[in-house]
């Protein structure tokens, strides 16, 4: 029985101890979709704010948030980027370019990273009647659905 104990403990302390490795699964997001894109412009007369509004996605950490401009149509180079109801998205909007920044867990997890990408966003604008929830002026849309960009580290 000694001997067999004596063997048991050799062959515990001589084998090699193998490392446990864990892989760290780490998602950078690399595109994102802009969806029912909406600019309002409002006659002098209606109460009702300018806006800027539309749907965010991305396709790598699955974000998915609202995003408003009100008060105005455009920003900015100068202008504090935007914060969406998500605020790791944020975005500026000058003339008919869409710039949008996502912060997300860096690969490490002690830090942030940020990414950046930008859509030129064609619209067709038409009058808005009185009667409608914005009120009259003219509101613009993306002819489609959605549209679609890169988004690379800033």
């Amino acid at each position: 029985m000694l001997t067999f104990s004596l063997l048991v403990l050799i062959l515990a302390n001589s084998s090699p101890a193998f490392p446990i490795t864990t892989t760290i699964t780490c998602t950078i997001p690399k595109s994102f979709t802009i969806s029912g894109f909406t600019k309002f412009t409002p006659v002098s007369s209606n109460p009702n704010p300018a806006r800027v509004d539309f749907s965010y996605g991305d396709d790598g950490a699955s974000v998915r948030t609202y995003c408003v401009l009100l008060g105005s149509t455009s920003t900015t180079i100068y202008d504090a980027p935007v914060a969406c109801n998500d605020p790791d998205v944020r975005f500026l909007f000058e003339g008919s370019q869409l710039t949008i920044f996502e912060a997300y867990a860096s690969c490490n997890a002690t830090d942030t990273a940020q990414v950046k990408g930008s859509i030129s966003v064609g619209t067709y604008c038409y009058p808005s009647p009185a009667g409608v929830p914005r009120g009259e002026g003219t509101q613009c849309q993306t002819p489609s659905v959605s549209l679609g960009g890169s988004l690379s580290p800033a």
